[in-house]
Protein backbone atom coordinates (compact mmCIF):
# COMPACT_ATOMS: atom_id res chain seq x y z
CA UNK A 1 0.00 0.00 0.00
CA UNK A 2 1.21 3.20 -0.72
CA UNK A 3 -1.51 5.91 0.36
CA UNK A 4 -1.08 8.76 2.30
CA UNK A 5 -2.31 10.09 5.65
CA UNK A 6 -3.36 14.02 5.50
CA UNK A 7 -3.42 15.67 8.29
CA UNK A 8 -5.15 19.02 8.03
CA UNK A 9 -5.41 20.45 11.62
CA UNK A 10 -6.55 23.74 12.13
CA UNK A 11 -6.87 22.62 16.38
CA UNK A 12 -3.61 21.10 16.16
CA UNK A 13 -2.53 18.26 18.47
CA UNK A 14 -0.33 15.92 19.05
CA UNK A 15 0.28 13.06 16.50
CA UNK A 16 1.77 9.33 17.22
CA UNK A 17 1.50 7.56 14.21
CA UNK A 18 3.17 3.72 13.54
CA UNK A 19 3.34 1.37 11.17
CA UNK A 20 1.53 -1.65 11.39
CA UNK A 21 0.92 -5.10 9.19
CA UNK A 22 -2.68 -4.38 8.33
CA UNK A 23 -3.70 -2.56 5.46
CA UNK A 24 -6.20 0.01 7.15
CA UNK A 25 -5.81 3.35 8.90
CA UNK A 26 -7.13 3.63 12.70
CA UNK A 27 -7.41 6.55 14.53
CA UNK A 28 -7.92 7.25 18.23
CA UNK A 29 -7.80 10.38 19.97
CA UNK A 30 -8.89 12.35 22.70
CA UNK A 31 -10.34 15.97 22.75
CA UNK A 32 -9.05 18.65 25.28
CA UNK A 33 -8.62 22.25 26.38
CA UNK A 34 -10.80 25.21 27.00
CA UNK A 35 -12.75 25.31 23.37
CA UNK A 36 -12.84 20.79 22.62
CA UNK A 37 -16.76 21.02 22.97
CA UNK A 38 -17.09 23.23 19.66
CA UNK A 39 -14.25 20.67 17.80
CA UNK A 40 -15.22 18.97 15.16
CA UNK A 41 -13.09 16.09 13.74
CA UNK A 42 -13.78 13.64 10.77
CA UNK A 43 -11.66 10.92 9.29
CA UNK A 44 -12.51 10.84 5.06
CA UNK A 45 -10.69 7.92 2.61
CA UNK A 46 -9.17 9.99 -0.17
CA UNK A 47 -7.35 8.62 -3.33
CA UNK A 48 -6.09 5.09 -1.68
CA UNK A 49 -5.31 6.57 1.84
CA UNK A 50 -7.40 8.99 4.40
CA UNK A 51 -7.77 12.62 6.04
CA UNK A 52 -8.22 13.50 9.20
CA UNK A 53 -9.31 16.72 9.56
CA UNK A 54 -10.22 19.20 12.45
CA UNK A 55 -11.73 22.03 12.98
CA UNK A 56 -12.87 25.23 15.10
CA UNK A 57 -16.29 25.74 15.06
CA UNK A 58 -17.13 28.38 17.28
CA UNK A 59 -16.95 32.22 17.68
CA UNK A 60 -14.28 33.18 20.40
CA UNK A 61 -11.55 34.99 18.44
CA UNK A 62 -8.75 32.75 20.88
CA UNK A 63 -8.78 29.47 21.61
CA UNK A 64 -7.42 26.85 23.76
CA UNK A 65 -6.89 23.20 22.71
CA UNK A 66 -5.38 19.59 24.30
CA UNK A 67 -5.78 17.48 21.37
CA UNK A 68 -4.04 13.91 21.13
CA UNK A 69 -4.31 11.64 18.30
CA UNK A 70 -2.67 8.01 18.29
CA UNK A 71 -3.00 6.97 14.27
CA UNK A 72 -2.02 3.25 12.54
CA UNK A 73 -1.21 3.26 9.16
CA UNK A 74 -0.05 0.97 6.69
CA UNK A 75 3.79 -0.08 6.84
CA UNK A 76 4.50 1.62 3.06
CA UNK A 77 2.42 4.88 3.77
CA UNK A 78 3.23 8.52 2.86
CA UNK A 79 2.69 11.20 5.67
CA UNK A 80 1.76 15.23 4.85
CA UNK A 81 1.44 17.32 7.81
CA UNK A 82 -0.58 20.67 8.42
CA UNK A 83 -0.78 21.47 11.93
CA UNK A 84 -1.37 24.61 13.72
CA UNK A 85 0.50 23.13 16.78
CA UNK A 86 1.76 20.03 18.13
CA UNK A 87 4.34 17.29 18.39
CA UNK A 88 4.55 14.75 15.44
CA UNK A 89 5.88 10.86 15.88
CA UNK A 90 6.59 8.66 12.92
CA UNK A 91 7.53 5.15 14.04
CA UNK A 92 7.78 2.01 11.52
CA UNK A 93 6.97 3.58 8.41
CA UNK A 94 8.27 3.64 4.77
CA UNK A 95 7.47 6.48 2.21
CA UNK A 96 7.82 10.13 1.95
CA UNK A 97 6.73 12.54 4.76
CA UNK A 98 6.42 16.47 4.49
CA UNK A 99 4.33 19.24 5.84
CA UNK A 100 4.46 21.19 8.83
CA UNK A 101 3.58 22.04 12.28
CA UNK A 102 3.09 25.49 14.00
CA UNK A 103 5.26 24.23 17.29
CA UNK A 104 6.20 20.86 19.33
CA UNK A 105 8.51 18.26 18.96
CA UNK A 106 9.06 15.93 15.49
CA UNK A 107 10.27 12.30 16.07
CA UNK A 108 11.15 9.96 13.43
CA UNK A 109 12.09 6.47 14.22
CA UNK A 110 12.82 3.07 12.08
CA UNK A 111 11.81 4.23 9.53
CA UNK A 112 12.91 4.67 5.69
CA UNK A 113 12.05 7.03 2.89
CA UNK A 114 12.31 10.77 2.71
CA UNK A 115 11.34 13.79 4.98
CA UNK A 116 11.10 17.30 4.65
CA UNK A 117 9.56 18.63 7.89
CA UNK A 118 9.44 21.99 10.16
CA UNK A 119 8.36 22.62 13.21
CA UNK A 120 8.13 26.57 14.05
CA UNK A 121 9.75 25.81 17.86
CA UNK A 122 10.97 22.09 19.06
CA UNK A 123 13.14 19.69 19.18
CA UNK A 124 13.94 17.17 15.64
CA UNK A 125 14.56 13.95 16.81
CA UNK A 126 15.62 10.86 14.06
CA UNK A 127 16.94 7.69 14.71
CA UNK A 128 17.27 4.18 13.66
CA UNK A 129 16.31 5.16 10.07
CA UNK A 130 17.68 5.77 6.55
CA UNK A 131 16.07 8.87 5.01
CA UNK A 132 16.83 11.39 2.65
CA UNK A 133 15.57 15.30 2.31
CA UNK A 134 15.47 17.88 5.50
CA UNK A 135 14.10 18.61 8.27
CA UNK A 136 13.81 22.15 10.42
CA UNK A 137 13.04 23.48 13.37
CA UNK A 138 12.72 27.19 14.44
CA UNK A 139 14.17 27.06 17.31
CA UNK A 140 16.07 23.75 19.29
CA UNK A 141 18.04 20.76 19.03
CA UNK A 142 18.46 18.52 15.74
CA UNK A 143 19.31 15.23 16.79
CA UNK A 144 20.31 12.53 14.50
CA UNK A 145 21.31 8.79 16.22
CA UNK A 146 22.10 5.72 13.93
CA UNK A 147 20.62 7.64 10.76
CA UNK A 148 21.76 6.65 6.99
CA UNK A 149 20.92 8.72 3.61
CA UNK A 150 21.26 11.76 2.85
CA UNK A 151 18.75 13.82 5.50
CA UNK A 152 20.16 16.72 6.35
CA UNK A 153 18.72 19.32 9.63
CA UNK A 154 18.48 22.82 10.18
CA UNK A 155 17.40 25.02 13.08
CA UNK A 156 17.46 28.77 14.04
CA UNK A 157 14.99 31.44 12.60
CA UNK A 158 12.54 30.55 10.13
CA UNK A 159 13.47 32.57 7.55
CA UNK A 160 16.94 30.91 7.38
CA UNK A 161 15.99 27.30 7.10
CA UNK A 162 15.56 26.74 3.79
CA UNK A 163 18.85 28.72 2.66
CA UNK A 164 20.53 27.04 5.44
CA UNK A 165 20.10 23.47 4.47
CA UNK A 166 22.78 21.95 2.29
CA UNK A 167 21.60 18.78 -0.01
CA UNK A 168 24.46 16.93 -1.38
CA UNK A 169 22.61 17.60 -4.86
CA UNK A 170 20.68 20.55 -5.36
CA UNK A 171 17.49 19.75 -5.96
CA UNK A 172 15.56 22.59 -6.05
CA UNK A 173 11.96 21.54 -6.41
CA UNK A 174 12.88 20.21 -2.00
CA UNK A 175 13.92 23.98 -1.70
CA UNK A 176 11.19 25.42 -2.75
CA UNK A 177 8.94 23.35 -0.75
CA UNK A 178 10.93 23.95 2.26
CA UNK A 179 10.70 27.96 1.71
CA UNK A 180 7.08 27.05 1.50
CA UNK A 181 6.80 25.34 4.60
CA UNK A 182 8.70 28.31 6.29
CA UNK A 183 6.60 30.72 4.97
CA UNK A 184 3.51 28.78 6.49
CA UNK A 185 5.23 28.87 9.69
CA UNK A 186 6.01 32.15 9.66
CA UNK A 187 2.41 32.98 9.00
CA UNK A 188 0.74 30.86 11.32
CA UNK A 189 3.32 31.65 14.49
CA UNK A 190 2.18 35.43 13.75
CA UNK A 191 -1.58 34.52 13.54
CA UNK A 192 -0.91 33.18 17.27
CA UNK A 193 1.12 35.45 18.66
CA UNK A 194 -1.37 37.92 17.62
CA UNK A 195 -4.02 36.07 18.96
CA UNK A 196 -2.54 35.65 22.43
CA UNK A 197 -1.65 39.67 22.77
CA UNK A 198 -5.13 40.21 22.67
CA UNK A 199 -6.02 38.11 25.10
CA UNK A 200 -3.16 39.61 27.15
CA UNK A 201 -4.33 43.03 26.43
CA UNK A 202 -8.09 41.53 27.96
CA UNK A 203 -6.60 40.07 30.46
CA UNK A 204 -5.01 43.45 31.58
CA UNK A 205 -7.63 45.19 31.00
CA UNK A 206 -9.73 43.40 33.25
CA UNK A 207 -6.91 43.32 36.13
CA UNK A 208 -6.62 47.15 35.68
CA UNK A 209 -10.58 47.47 36.28
CA UNK A 210 -10.43 45.14 39.52
CA UNK A 211 -7.87 47.32 40.65
CA UNK A 212 -5.26 44.80 42.23
CA UNK A 213 -3.21 41.81 41.28
CA UNK A 214 -0.26 43.92 40.83
CA UNK A 215 2.36 41.14 40.09
CA UNK A 216 0.12 39.00 37.62
CA UNK A 217 -0.27 42.70 35.82
CA UNK A 218 3.37 43.42 35.81
CA UNK A 219 4.47 39.70 34.31
CA UNK A 220 1.62 40.50 31.57
CA UNK A 221 2.72 43.60 30.78
CA UNK A 222 6.26 42.22 30.48
CA UNK A 223 5.04 38.68 28.20
CA UNK A 224 3.67 41.68 26.09
CA UNK A 225 6.79 43.24 25.48
CA UNK A 226 8.56 40.23 24.77
CA UNK A 227 5.88 39.13 22.42
CA UNK A 228 5.96 42.39 20.61
CA UNK A 229 9.77 42.42 20.08
CA UNK A 230 9.39 38.19 18.47
CA UNK A 231 6.84 39.73 16.29
CA UNK A 232 9.29 42.10 15.10
CA UNK A 233 11.66 39.63 14.44
CA UNK A 234 8.99 37.22 12.30
CA UNK A 235 7.97 40.59 10.31
CA UNK A 236 11.59 41.06 9.65
CA UNK A 237 11.87 36.99 8.58
CA UNK A 238 8.78 37.14 6.40
CA UNK A 239 10.25 40.28 4.45
CA UNK A 240 13.50 38.40 4.20
CA UNK A 241 11.04 35.09 2.99
CA UNK A 242 9.75 37.59 0.62
CA UNK A 243 13.08 38.97 -0.98
CA UNK A 244 14.37 36.14 -1.40
CA UNK A 245 11.46 34.27 -3.64
CA UNK A 246 12.19 36.34 -6.68
CA UNK A 247 15.91 35.18 -7.04
CA UNK A 248 14.62 31.38 -5.53
CA UNK A 249 11.95 31.39 -8.42
CA UNK A 250 14.30 32.84 -11.13
CA UNK A 251 16.29 29.76 -10.23
CA UNK A 252 13.50 27.20 -10.74
CA UNK A 253 12.87 28.97 -13.92
CA UNK A 254 16.53 28.16 -14.94
CA UNK A 255 16.39 24.67 -13.25
CA UNK A 256 13.01 23.32 -15.62
CA UNK A 257 15.34 25.45 -18.75
CA UNK A 258 18.07 22.91 -18.09
CA UNK A 259 15.88 19.88 -16.41
CA UNK A 260 17.42 17.35 -18.58
CA UNK A 261 21.03 18.37 -18.25
CA UNK A 262 20.46 18.26 -14.28
CA UNK A 263 18.66 14.60 -14.51
CA UNK A 264 21.52 13.25 -16.19
CA UNK A 265 23.97 14.48 -13.79
CA UNK A 266 21.75 13.60 -11.04
CA UNK A 267 21.93 9.98 -12.36
CA UNK A 268 25.74 10.28 -12.85
CA UNK A 269 26.35 11.56 -9.28
CA UNK A 270 23.99 9.15 -7.48
CA UNK A 271 25.55 5.79 -9.72
CA UNK A 272 28.82 7.41 -8.56
CA UNK A 273 28.22 7.75 -4.74
CA UNK A 274 26.35 4.69 -4.91
CA UNK A 275 29.77 2.57 -5.72
CA UNK A 276 31.73 4.66 -2.98
CA UNK A 277 29.38 4.76 -0.33
CA UNK A 278 26.03 3.27 0.56
CA UNK A 279 25.29 4.76 3.95
CA UNK A 280 25.45 8.40 2.96
CA UNK A 281 26.54 11.13 4.74
CA UNK A 282 25.03 13.26 7.93
CA UNK A 283 24.89 17.37 8.03
CA UNK A 284 23.23 18.93 11.44
CA UNK A 285 22.91 22.71 12.00
CA UNK A 286 21.70 24.57 14.86
CA UNK A 287 21.89 28.56 15.25
CA UNK A 288 22.48 27.51 18.99
CA UNK A 289 21.39 24.28 20.83
CA UNK A 290 23.57 20.71 21.26
CA UNK A 291 24.24 18.39 18.39
CA UNK A 292 24.67 14.52 19.27
CA UNK A 293 25.29 12.39 16.16
CA UNK A 294 26.21 8.92 16.00
CA UNK A 295 27.30 6.30 14.77
CA UNK A 296 27.35 8.28 12.12
CA UNK A 297 28.99 5.99 9.23
CA UNK A 298 29.89 8.33 6.51
CA UNK A 299 31.24 12.27 6.52
CA UNK A 300 29.67 14.01 9.21
CA UNK A 301 29.37 17.86 9.61
CA UNK A 302 27.67 19.70 12.33
CA UNK A 303 27.53 23.31 13.22
CA UNK A 304 25.95 25.13 15.92
CA UNK A 305 26.08 28.66 17.12
CA UNK A 306 26.53 28.03 20.88
CA UNK A 307 26.22 24.88 22.22
CA UNK A 308 27.68 21.40 22.84
CA UNK A 309 28.77 18.75 19.89
CA UNK A 310 29.15 15.23 20.58
CA UNK A 311 30.06 12.99 17.55
CA UNK A 312 30.40 9.19 17.02
CA UNK A 313 32.01 7.49 13.81
CA UNK A 314 30.98 3.85 13.27
CA UNK A 315 33.34 1.04 13.28
CA UNK A 316 35.77 0.75 9.90
CA UNK A 317 37.12 3.16 7.40
CA UNK A 318 37.23 6.78 9.06
CA UNK A 319 35.38 9.50 7.02
CA UNK A 320 35.72 13.45 7.11
CA UNK A 321 34.27 15.00 9.63
CA UNK A 322 33.83 19.05 10.42
CA UNK A 323 32.92 20.44 13.60
CA UNK A 324 32.02 24.19 14.28
CA UNK A 325 30.74 25.70 17.79
CA UNK A 326 30.42 29.67 18.12
CA UNK A 327 31.03 28.28 22.35
CA UNK A 328 30.95 24.74 23.60
CA UNK A 329 32.68 21.40 24.23
CA UNK A 330 32.83 18.92 21.23
CA UNK A 331 33.74 15.60 22.07
CA UNK A 332 34.53 12.85 18.66
CA UNK A 333 34.87 9.19 19.14
CA UNK A 334 36.71 7.40 16.30
CA UNK A 335 37.42 3.54 15.79
CA UNK A 336 40.27 2.57 17.95
CA UNK A 337 42.74 1.30 14.78
CA UNK A 338 41.71 4.94 12.79
CA UNK A 339 43.75 6.66 10.49
CA UNK A 340 43.15 10.16 10.41
CA UNK A 341 44.78 13.73 9.55
CA UNK A 342 43.94 16.02 12.45
CA UNK A 343 43.27 19.85 12.40
CA UNK A 344 41.71 20.66 15.52
CA UNK A 345 41.57 24.34 17.35
CA UNK A 346 40.08 25.43 20.39
CA UNK A 347 39.86 29.53 21.43
CA UNK A 348 39.69 30.56 24.50
CA UNK A 349 38.99 34.55 25.16
CA UNK A 350 40.57 36.43 27.94
CA UNK A 351 37.53 36.78 29.70
CA UNK A 352 36.73 33.23 29.46
CA UNK A 353 39.04 33.47 32.57
CA UNK A 354 40.81 29.71 32.30
CA UNK A 355 42.91 27.95 29.44
CA UNK A 356 40.32 25.25 27.23
CA UNK A 357 42.57 22.10 26.33
CA UNK A 358 42.18 19.20 23.43
CA UNK A 359 43.01 16.16 25.38
CA UNK A 360 43.29 12.42 23.46
CA UNK A 361 43.15 8.50 24.16
CA UNK A 362 46.27 9.19 21.30
CA UNK A 363 49.10 10.64 21.81
CA UNK A 364 48.91 14.34 20.31
CA UNK A 365 50.98 17.05 20.49
CA UNK A 366 49.19 20.29 21.79
CA UNK A 367 50.55 24.09 20.78
CA UNK A 368 49.10 26.86 22.33
CA UNK A 369 49.98 30.89 21.07
CA UNK A 370 51.60 33.29 23.68
CA UNK A 371 50.03 36.36 22.56
CA UNK A 372 46.23 37.65 22.63
CA UNK A 373 44.67 37.57 18.88
CA UNK A 374 42.24 40.34 18.83
CA UNK A 375 41.93 39.75 14.86
CA UNK A 376 38.58 38.59 15.55
CA UNK A 377 37.34 40.94 18.18
CA UNK A 378 37.47 39.52 21.46
CA UNK A 379 40.92 38.81 22.06
CA UNK A 380 41.66 35.39 22.30
CA UNK A 381 44.65 32.61 22.60
CA UNK A 382 44.68 29.53 20.82
CA UNK A 383 45.19 25.97 21.72
CA UNK A 384 45.84 23.79 18.62
CA UNK A 385 46.92 20.14 17.18
CA UNK A 386 47.93 19.51 13.64
CA UNK A 387 49.35 15.98 13.05
CA UNK A 388 48.01 12.38 11.82
CA UNK A 389 46.60 9.37 13.98
CA UNK A 390 47.50 5.92 12.64
CA UNK A 391 48.87 6.17 8.91
CA UNK A 392 46.79 9.13 8.39
CA UNK A 393 43.45 9.60 6.04
CA UNK A 394 40.55 11.83 5.63
CA UNK A 395 40.34 15.24 7.43
CA UNK A 396 39.12 15.78 11.04
CA UNK A 397 38.50 19.33 11.41
CA UNK A 398 37.19 20.73 14.70
CA UNK A 399 36.86 24.56 15.76
CA UNK A 400 35.79 25.98 18.94
CA UNK A 401 35.73 28.93 21.29
CA UNK A 402 35.61 28.75 25.04
CA UNK A 403 35.03 24.96 25.00
CA UNK A 404 37.53 21.72 25.08
CA UNK A 405 38.30 19.11 22.42
CA UNK A 406 38.14 15.47 23.60
CA UNK A 407 39.45 13.23 21.25
CA UNK A 408 38.03 9.15 22.60
CA UNK A 409 38.73 6.00 21.24
CA UNK A 410 35.57 3.22 20.19
CA UNK A 411 35.33 0.00 19.51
Amino acid sequence: TDGTLVLDLDTGGDVQITGSDEPIVSVSGSLGGRDWRETTVDLDSSNGGARLLSRYVGSSDTQSFNNSFTIRVPRHFNVHVSSAGGSVSISGVQGTFTGTTGGGRIAIDHSRGEANLSTGVGEIHISNSHLDGGVATGGGIVQFDEVTGGIVGASGRSSRTANSLEFEWPDFSKLSSLSALATATIERTRAQMERARVTMERDGARMEADGGREREREMLERSLETMNRNRGAIDSASVIMDRNRGAMDSALMQVELHRGDFERSAAAFAAVRKSLSASGNVSAKTGGGNINIGPADGAAEASTGAGDVTMTMAAGKVHPVDVRSGTGNVELVLPRNANATLDLETAYTESFGKHTKIKSDWPLTVTETDSWDSSHGTPRKYVRVRQDIGRGGPLIRIRTVNGDIKLKQGS
